[in-house]
């Protein structure tokens, strides 16, 4: 199952991850999601990204 979760802490800062997707299908994943917030601030792919199936990390200052 495919998860995208958006996380937002007190300071607004909004991290937006998935799981259940590996490689390079997160970011088509949470790619909508990612312009919809604005500007990216800090882009980290988990391990996952470089498996070939299960989640990426990215994080946006809101």
């Amino acid at each position: 199952m495919e998860i995208v979760i958006v996380e937002i802490d007190p300071d607004a800062n909004i991290t937006v991850s998935a799981d259940g997707v590996s490689g390079p299908g997160c970011k088509a994943l949470t790619e909508a999601i990612e312009r919809a917030l604005g500007r990216t601030v800090d882009d980290n792919p988990t391990p996952a990204f470089f498996q070939e199936a299960d989640a990426g990390h990215v994080h946006r200052h809101g």
